[in-house]
């Protein structure tokens, strides 16, 4: 099932759906406790997709991609590294990337994101697939020229933590 987040201008409020073709049937309530379906329908064309996901936060996975760790020089962590992006910039897929004047480089990172549907702490492995709601695509910008100053990752919140840095959708794939 494809989930979506949409603008209903007729209600002036943002709505969740399911993207069915070129149409959304929208949804009561969240999907988080699960998904129950209305009459309502309205053409993809006519609504402006939003986040397919209301996050309290974003986490990432950093310095993962042996490839570009080669390409500016660093080397692969002995430990996982992990940063977070703020909520302010998560934008929807259309929405535009506003480019700040503080970087000189910046680059797109295609990206998998986990949308998770219920809290976890200590979650045992076997359960975790069911506190998940699906699976949505990310484009991670970053500000290239501020992350690797001072040939580290010391500047990974701030190379991409710039408002809109987070365009994420067009749908949660469950």
């Amino acid at each position: 099932m494809r989930l979506v987040r949409y603008w209903d201008p007729a209600a002036s409020a943002a709505r969740w759906g399911v993207h069915e073709g070129d149409r959304i049937r929208e949804i009561a309530g969240t999907p988080y406790n699960g998904v129950t379906t209305t009459n309502n329908t309205h053409a993809l064309t006519a609504v402006r997709l939003l986040p397919p996901c209301e996050p309290t936060k974003i986490i990432a996975g950093g310095a993962n991609y042996y490839g570009h760790l080669k390409e500016v020089g660093l080397a692969v962590p002995d430990i996982p590294v992990f940063f977070h992006k703020p909520v302010s910039s998560l934008i929807g897929p259309d929405d535009a990337v506003v480019y700040p004047p503080q970087t000189k480089k910046l680059e797109y990172e295609g990206e998998l994101a986990v949308v998770v549907a219920k809290p976890m702490h200590n979650t045992p492995p076997g359960e975790v697939l069911k506190n998940l709601l699906g699976y949505t695509c990310v484009n991670d910008v970053t500000a290239r020229d501020i992350q690797v100053i001072g040939g580290n990752l010391l500047h990974l919140c701030h190379s991409k933590s710039f408002d809109t840095f987070c365009p994420t959708g067009p749908w949660v794939e469950t």
